[in-house]
């Protein structure tokens, strides 16, 4: 079976760090983990949400939906 393939951007975190490095794998799935700022990841997400999941700031999050973004 192909395993699935997703994106996750966020700080570098030693809770993080172990999935960039292979160390823990989510079970069928190939995850790609980008290390960014938070302004840029932020920012990168909503408006072009550019990665599968990522670290998110809830009130940007929540400003993004009342303005009737996904």
């Amino acid at each position: 079976m192909e395993r699935l393939r997703l994106t996750l951007a966020c700080g570098r975190y030693d809770r993080t760090l172990p999935l960039a490095e292979g160390r823990a794998r989510p079970e069928g799935i190939d995850l790609n983990v980008v290390f960014l700022g938070y302004e840029e990841l932020f920012w990168r997400m909503l408006r072009h949400e550019e990665f599968d999941a990522s670290e998110m700031s809830l009130s940007s999050y929540m400003m993004a939906r009342h303005r009737g973004r996904p």
